[in-house]
């Protein structure tokens, strides 16, 4: 009980200092945009140096006292306040540079405190701005831009082929990485699976539509090669395939990735007997190895999770088909008994997962 109090009253004192924090930010900005006009060009720089110099030792000094809540509010402060600092560089001097020089800028002046922070905040913001910023860089040189349009033949590809990009960063920055920032490697985890999971669902639910890939192809105008494209995601899955084989890790990426190529390949063929039939069968496939794979690793939680997922997806189904209410009315009784198959089946699953884990303790 005392230790439920004591996790209780830490995180509320931690949300608090955050938003404490907030609200003076955002009330110095408030305050200063009031007059702007009528504050010089040096005072305006001189407070922002002040400011982040008084932030940057309010870090130090609560680091060294043990402070970390503390610490770590004075972190999202500080890395707030230079993107608001770049800001006043760039309106002062009348820089004009592109939106993503300017994230790019703030990702390299917040790598210090991204290195010292102890929490995932500023990692779960600061990947996906980075990621943005250097893929449209990237995008923008033309040696690269053929690899992009080989990966843009066709939605899937293009989503198979950043997903492997994700998956063999994360894997490598869990072994290398993992002991020395571990909030850093908890954030690039969470955004691999989110990506991954979403990619899953645009595939099934959304008929392989991509925004990024929408935005390549009409970016980059010019004729796709199949070819190429299957040579360039075949040689990237071979990677990613070595980076598993070479870690001992990461086999249900790699599988996830394999279904996600099987699917590119049926989908044409399986069109044709039902559109949504392809996206169906490959969600139900991802499931079942993510089943097989909390059966082997014995984590009920993670069976737990495959089977609810594929029940919803089963009842989808037949809102998807929605006709007749015969029609309706056998399709709803059929999702019921596979439901009802999962629920005992999990039983079952977990029962021997049970007797294996004794068997092992014993």
């Amino acid at each position: 009980m005392k230790q439920t109090t004591s996790k209780i009253d830490t995180l509320a004192r931690s949300i608090g200092l955050y938003i404490a924090f907030f609200c003076i930010g955002l009330g110095l900005i408030s305050v200063i945009s009031s007059n702007w006009q009528d504050i010089s060009e040096f005072a305006k720089l001189t407070a922002a140096a002040i400011i982040l110099a008084v932030a940057a030792a309010g870090i130090f000094i609560s680091r060294k006292k043990e402070k970390r809540t503390l610490a770590e509010a004075l972190i999202i402060f500080d890395a707030a306040f230079i993107m608001a600092s770049i800001g006043l560089l760039f309106q002062i001097y009348h820089l004009q540079f592109p939106a993503y020089q300017y994230t790019f800028v703030w990702c390299l002046l917040t790598v210090p405190l991204l290195i010292i922070s102890q929490k995932s905040i500023i990692a779960f913001v600061w990947i996906p701005i980075l990621t943005l910023s250097v893929g449209y860089y990237l995008a923008l040189m033309p040696w690269l831009q053929k690899l992009f349009i080989y990966l843009s033949a066709t939605p899937v590809l293009w989503t198979a082929g950043i997903n492997i990009l994700w998956i063999s960063a994360l894997l490598l920055l869990q072994k290398f990485l993992s002991p020395k920032l571990p909030a850093f490697v908890k954030a690039f985890k969470f955004w691999t699976i989110f990506n991954l999971a979403a990619s899953i669902v645009q595939i099934d639910l959304l008929n392989d539509f991509n925004l990024m890939y929408e935005l390549t192809t009409r970016t980059l105008h010019s004729d796709l090669n199949i070819t190429a494209a299957c040579i360039v995601s075949g040689i990237l899955f071979l990677i990613l395939c070595g980076i598993c084989f070479w870690l001992k890790s990461g086999y249900l990426y790699a599988v996830i990735i394999g279904l996600t190529y099987l699917y590119a390949l049926s989908a044409p063929f399986l069109h044709s007997l039902s559109g949504s039939l392809p996206g169906f069968i490959f969600s139900l496939t991802v499931l079942l190895a993510l089943g097989i794979y909390g059966y082997k690793k014995k984590k009920t939680r993670i069976i737990n999770t495959a089977a609810i997922l594929a029940a919803i997806r089963i009842f989808i189904s037949y809102i998807q088909v929605f006709g007749s209410l015969l029609t309706t009315g056998i399709g709803l009784i059929v999702s019921g008994l596979l439901i009802l198959l999962f629920i005992y089946g999990l039983r079952f699953i977990k029962h021997q997962t049970q007797i294996i884990g004794g068997k092992n303790e014993k």
